[in-house]
């Protein structure tokens, strides 16, 4: 589907010289600052959706737009090249640039924290390390055009974790919605922690005091005494706000009509027909939870959609509460996730009915996990 047309890889070959006029996948270096020598790959569907992937950056997704209208959020480090990388404690704020995806983990998330006499900054390592065996394509596959990407991130040294991160992005011309699938495995001889996270931040102007989320949120719990007290609104957004401090929820999300786990954030202001929505669907088997997190600041005005298999607890504190995930020696863990967006009220509603048929009523308010 091209357009709202149907057209045959034939047709398309009449009217362009190449694909490259509706949809590609391009590779270029980014050549300023803190930035130089990082490696992106841009996607063009041809349905309006664009992103950016990139590879020096675990393959995460910096820029992406649709029909001209940014989804994400941006923080002033920029897309700093992974030598910049600072493990210790909170250092690894000073290279979080944001976009729509970051990854976070591999052994720890959240809090810095230890582990076999290792120390954790927070949110762990994977989310600066480079990517290996890299490829990108773009191809027929009977009418569809697809646009892939692959590479391979390594988490590991001696006496310690051996984690292996493969990570697949697919889309197709015409489509507005990508796909992330991850296998993490464990090529080492021990059981370690594996927490993962996957960092989704929607900003301005998708997100302004007229948006608003919905999920099929069967239990909802506040991280502390801060987001307590903003339980009853955390589905709404305020004008940003000097020195508001971030409010942070656990949802518990019933299966959608396809058995997934179904959010988005939906503004109906934007476009010019009904509203515009960012959405995230994900399998729960190992992503359980989904992280919410309410950041109405200043200059650090956005909300994470971010399914996880981890509180951002740190590792101790998982452990004490029983909910550590341990990856066994050989052991293959696979993450699926799709990123995409809703386009006038119609699809709005009908996201919103599935909602509602899934979990309907209000949540059940559960006590400050700290």
């Amino acid at each position: 589907m091209f357009f709202d047309r149907e057209y045959s890889p034939e047709a398309i070959r009449q009217y362009c010289g190449s694909m490259r006029q509706i949809a590609h996948v391009m590779s270029f270096e980014l050549r300023d600052g803190r930035e130089k020598g990082v490696h992106c790959l841009h996607f063009r569907t041809g349905s309006g959706l664009n992103f950016t992937a990139v590879p020096s950056r675990c393959m995460d997704i910096a820029f992406c737009d649709y029909k001209g209208i940014n989804l994400a959020w941006h923080s002033p480090t920029t897309i700093a090249a992974p030598e910049f990388y600072e493990a210790e404690e909170m250092g690894w704020l000073r290279g979080f640039f944001g976009g729509l995806l970051t990854t976070c983990g591999l052994v720890n998330v959240g809090r810095p924290d230890q582990w076999n006499g290792e120390r954790y900054g927070i949110h762990g390592r994977i989310g600066h390390t480079p990517a290996s065996h890299i490829s990108h394509d773009a191809l027929w596959a009977g009418n569809d055009y697809y646009l892939l990407a692959r590479g391979e991130m390594r988490e590991g040294r001696p006496f310690g974790p051996n984690l292996v991160l493969r990570r697949r992005i697919q889309t197709q011309a015409g489509q507005r919605f990508f796909s992330i699938h991850d296998t993490v495995v464990n090529e080492g001889h021990q059981p370690v922690p594996l927490q993962i996270l996957y960092h989704i931040n929607a900003g301005f102007p998708l997100l302004c005091p007229s948006s608003r989320l919905y999920a099929p949120t069967k239990t909802l719990t506040p991280r502390d005494a801060e987001a307590a007290a903003g339980l009853a609104d955390h589905c709404l957004f305020q004008p940003p706000q000097r020195n508001y401090r971030e409010q942070v929820f656990y949802h518990d999300l019933a299966p959608c009509t396809d058995g997934r786990a179904w959010a988005a954030l939906v503004n109906r202001e934007l476009g010019t027909n009904g509203g515009i929505g960012l959405y995230i669907k994900y399998r729960t088997e190992n992503l359980p939870h989904m992280t919410q997190w309410k950041m109405m600041g200043e200059g650090m005005y956005v909300v994470g959609l971010e399914p996880s298999n981890s509180y951002g607890i740190g590792i101790e504190r998982a452990r004490e509460m029983g909910c550590l995930r341990m990856i066994q020696p050989g052991e293959e863990i696979d993450f699926h996730l799709e990123i995409g967006v809703l386009d006038g009220a119609r699809e709005i509603e009908a996201f919103e009915q599935s909602i509602n048929l899934a979990c309907p009523g209000k949540p059940l308010y559960a006590a400050p996990l700290l």
